[in-house]
């Protein structure tokens, strides 16, 4: 029998090499697909969500002009999302629409959600001041969004629209403390970071399941992945970049990527199955 030792090795020599694969140049579009094998997908075939044919499909178009434009994915199988019975708490409520679901795994199809990625080396940049604000709201007794970056000074606002009662506790490592109470109906709170950090979490101790995490960036090459595991950045010059990728349940991941003179880069970067 294979010890798990040796099963952990072989995974993160797999992941190893897809990951190495995402970053070459793409060998030719593949517009309806493709499978394992690299072959043109058939009419009616299932489609192919593997690893491989994921990054196949995404390399098949070049990315625009001074744009990176990436895709996060995980090659486990990542444990299924559970509802949280907000219901039973009062004044929670259940929104039918967007039904509360854990979210420290949000995979579709490999595809990772709520992945934080910033450039290591940005190139230089103007300030643009002053930030609009954000907001994070609790409704359902949820954060939404669940994952928020932001700059450093940018003014965080977190609203309650529920009716119970919550308190909004930051949890940093290297900025201030945060804890207020916040009663059904009252104003926003007003959080501003003031130190970069990958990130901050965000709770509520009164519903513990409740948490968020805010990423916090002193330049503006930052982005969360969405849905489908995607995140892009534009008007970059050409050069050489170094990638990082911070996830709550699967930590941290690096990347590269090269934008040429007169054309973009699409970089794939792929998490190992966690044990």
């Amino acid at each position: 029998m294979v010890s798990r030792i040796h099963r952990k090795a072989a995974a993160l020599v797999l992941a190893a090499l897809l990951s190495a694969a995402c970053d070459r140049e793409p060998s030719g579009p593949a517009p309806g697909g493709v499978t394992d094998a690299g072959r043109p997908q058939a009419p009616g075939e299932a489609e192919d969500f593997s690893v491989a044919a994921q990054r196949a499909r995404f390399e098949a178009h070049p990315a625009a002009p001074g744009a990176i434009e990436g895709l996060v994915l995980y090659a486990g199988v990542p444990p299924v999302r559970t509802p949280i019975h907000t219901a039973a708490e009062g004044g929670c409520g259940l929104d039918p629409n967007e039904p509360a679901l854990t979210e420290a795994w949000v995979v579709d199809q490999g595809r990772l959600a709520n992945a934080f990625v910033w450039l290591e080396n940005p190139p230089a940049f103007d300030e643009v001041l002053p930030f609009p604000e954000l907001t994070l709201r609790q409704r359902g007794c949820v954060y939404r969004p669940h994952a928020l970056g932001l700059r450093v000074g940018q003014k965080l606002l977190v609203t309650n629209e529920d009716r119970a009662r919550h308190n909004v506790r930051a949890i940093p490592r290297t900025n201030p403390e945060f804890n207020a109470s916040q009663e059904a109906g009252a104003p926003a709170l007003e959080l501003v970071f003031t130190e970069p950090e990958v990130a901050v979490a965000l709770v509520c101790d009164l519903h513990p399941w409740m948490k968020a995490w805010i990423g916090v960036f002193d330049q503006p090459y930052f982005a969360v992945t969405d849905g489908e595991g995607r995140f892009a950045w534009s008007g970059l010059p050409a050069g050489e970049y170094r990638l990082r990728v911070w996830h709550e349940a699967l930590g941290k991941l690096s990347g590269s990527a090269r934008v040429g003179p007169d054309g973009g880069a699409r970089v794939c970067l792929v998490y190992p199955p966690k044990d």
